[in-house]
Formats: structure tokens, C-alpha cells, sequence
């Protein structure tokens, strides 16, 4: 407030210094205030980027980059499928078909697709997993090699036999074994037809499967064809003997 006796000058000049002072203060408050903002955004960011949830979406988000690096070792290819079934089991089905196709080789193409239909059936999915099924046959008759063209089918038809379409995959059997007969090596013909022997056995197709295990010129591999042929006929007869088997095969 102004004091009597000052000069109108006076009364001006001090009005203004008033006023800076408070103009001083409102913009020293506002800036606090956006420190304060900023300060707070910054904690709030680093709490949400530490957060479990967001590690997972970076994983997520960086693994399709490194599936399709992957997929050029073969040896190393269990990580892969490995990778996709974990996918399929957190609810992103999608994501690991869209990894699976882009995978540069045919022939790991569809033995990723055909991994994805294997874990679409165990989770109860069979609707997702039947179109998938039809896109790894698809990518398994491109194969050019007779001998991975006849081992993606077996692949692919295991799955569609775990998902109870025998019909189909008897039919992909069938042109497994036309390509494993094309196989120029004697021992990698009679390893793929030792597969066809056992995935005809497990559709309990037993004449088939026997008839294509004597086409194999090794005794390793036709062995296996009838252990094959010979253990699914008892678990048919008792399903219980399925557990034994399986213990069996984990010692």
C-alpha cells in the first residue's frame, strides 16, 4: 500500500516493483512446479520400464527379429520350437505363426508351423491349429530335397494325427513316403521311411507300417519301425501301458 505524501512517481515505481516481485515469484513457483512434474513423470517412467510386464513386452517385441536369426542353424532349431511353444502357451498364437513364416528356409519353415499346430493342440485350440496345419504342408511340399521334404511331412502329419485327423494325416504319410523313395542316399531313403513306418503305426495303420519297414535297408531303422508298430498296438489294447513307455523312454 502506497504511504501518504509520496509522489505520484514515487507511488508508479513502486507499484511496478510490486508487480515484478509477484510476476518473479508466480514464474519461480510455475518452473518448481514443472521440476516437480518432471521429476515425478521421470520416476514414474523408470518404475514403469522396471516393471515385470515391460520386460516381457521387450522380449516380446525383439523376439521375432531373433527367431528368424535363429532358424539358420538346424542343430540349434530345438531353441526355436522351444520359443514358439512358449508363444502359443502365453495366448500370442499369433505372433508365433507370424515368426514361423518368416523363417527363410522351407524346410524349418514348416517344421516351425508344424510345432505351432502341436502346441495349438495341447492347449485345446484345435480350431487355430487345422489352418496352420494346411500353411506347413504347404511349406513342406516346396522343400526341394526328397529327404527333408518326406521328414517335414512326418512332422507335420504327427501333429495332425495328435489333433485326431487321421484321415489327413495318413494322405501326407503317403506322399512322405513317395519323397523319402527319392532320396539319392540309401541310408537317409531308409531313415525316412523308417519315420513314414512310424507314423503310419501310430494311426494304427499296422500292415502299412510293416510293409514300409521292410523297404528299409538298415536294421536300425527298420527295428525302430517295429518297436513303433509293436508298442502302439499295446497301448491300443491297454492305454495304461502308455505310462511305462513313456517311463521307459525318459531313463
Amino acid at each position: 500500500m502506497p504511504k501518504k505524501g509520496m509522489s505520484q512517481q514515487e507511488q508508479e515505481f513502486i507499484q511496478r516493483n510490486n508487480l515484478t516481485i509477484r510476476e518473479l515469484c508466480r514464474r519461480i513457483a510455475t518452473k518448481a512446479i514443472l521440476v516437480i512434474i518432471a521429476v515425478l513423470a521421470a520416476i514414474g517412467w523408470n518404475l514403469w520400464e522396471n516393471r515385470d510386464q515391460s520386460q516381457i513386452n521387450k522380449v516380446l517385441f525383439q523376439s521375432s527379429q531373433l527367431v528368424r536369426l535363429a532358424a539358420i542353424d538346424r542343430e540349434g532349431f530345438d531353441t526355436v520350437e522351444a520359443w514358439l511353444r512358449t508363444l502359443v502357451i502365453a495366448g500370442k498364437s499369433y505372433s508365433a505363426l507370424e515368426s514361423a513364416r518368416k523363417i527363410v528356409d522351407a524346410d524349418l519353415r514348416s517344421r516351425a508351423m508344424a510345432g505351432v499346430v502341436g502346441a495349438l493342440g495341447k492347449a485345446g485350440k484345435t480350431d487355430e491349429a487345422l489352418p496352420v496345419a494346411s500353411e506347413a504342408l504347404e511349406s513342406a511340399l516346396k522343400i526341394k530335397d526328397a529327404g527333408y521334404r518326406s521328414q517335414a511331412m512326418v512332422i507335420v502329419a504327427e501333429e495332425m494325427t495328435k489333433n485326431r485327423e487321421e484321415d489327413k494325416a495318413k494322405s501326407i504319410l503317403n506322399e512322405a513316403q513317395r519323397a523319402a523313395q527319392q532320396a539319392t542316399k540309401n541310408s537317409e531313403k531308409s531313415t525316412r521311411l523308417s519315420a513314414v513306418a512310424i507314423g503310419l503305426a501310430k494311426l494304427h495303420q499296422y500292415y502299412l507300417a510293416r510293409d514300409i519297414a521292410d523297404l528299409c535297408t538298415s536294421s536300425n531303422h527298420r527295428l525302430a519301425a517295429y518297436n513303433a508298430i509293436v508298442r502302439e498296438y499295446l497301448i491300443k489294447q491297454n492305454p495304461s501301458l502308455e505310462k511305462l513307455f513313456d517311463e521307459e523312454k525318459q531313463e
